[in-house]
């Protein structure tokens, strides 16, 4: 966080918050006039929860979020809804560089249920359900689209321990070993998946 600007974070913001308060702001009388309206505005999970170097990224997102929420309340008397979606890796190319290494992939996303990224098409697919008549009492809904597991579930899928019973020592312990490499548990399991990633990496250097 020391090292951003000023001019970065009015950037980062001018984009991710502004850009949907102004869409919102504009739309709003014309759902209005028709008398019904669904907003579905895009967060990610870092909406949520905070990860390292990212807190310009993460406060915009988070402002989405609560924006959402406020308009949910603001505009329930005139039948209009609004819900956000809190995607996490999706396979785009501003995600290639990312998921292109499979070991990369599989520390970075071993902590979710699923286990992989989310193709668009199943981020639409949940966009079109929010949006439609099929979600007509759902508002203010913050719809997350990558579950994490527990920490020790997590440490015990990704295979650095060889049962359930050790990967819960391991967590109480509160760090494990990859490589050679010191890793401490963090409080949450997608960066524990970042840290992993970040030593598998470092070992490969080597």
């Amino acid at each position: 966080m020391q090292e951003t600007t000023v001019e970065e974070w009015d950037r980062i913001f001018g984009i991710n918050a502004k850009g949907v308060f102004l869409g919102t702001k504009h739309v709003l009388p014309l759902m209005q006039k028709a008398g019904r309206g669904s907003i579905v505005n895009i967060s990610s999970i870092y909406g949520i929860i905070g990860a390292p170097n990212a807190a310009a990224y993460e406060a915009t997102k988070g402002a989405v979020r609560l924006l959402t929420k406020a308009t949910a309340v603001d505009y329930a008397p005139f039948n209009i809804r609004a819900n956000s979606i809190h995607p996490g890796v999706i396979r785009t190319h501003m995600t290639a560089d990312l998921i292109a290494d499979p070991d990369t992939e599989k520390a970075l996303l071993g902590p979710t249920v699923m286990a992989r990224s989310a193709a668009p098409e199943e981020i639409s697919a949940a966009v079109l359900f929010l949006a439609s008549g099929e979600a007509s009492f759902i508002t203010g809904e913050n719809l997350l689209l990558m579950l994490e597991q527990r920490l020790d579930n997590v440490v015990y899928r990704l295979g650095l321990a060889t049962s359930r019973a050790e990967a819960r020592q391991l967590v109480r312990h509160g760090h494990i070993w990859v490589g050679g490499r010191k890793v401490n548990i963090p409080s949450y399991p997608v960066k524990l998946g970042q840290e992993i990633a970040v030593a598998e990496k470092s070992r490969k250097s080597v």
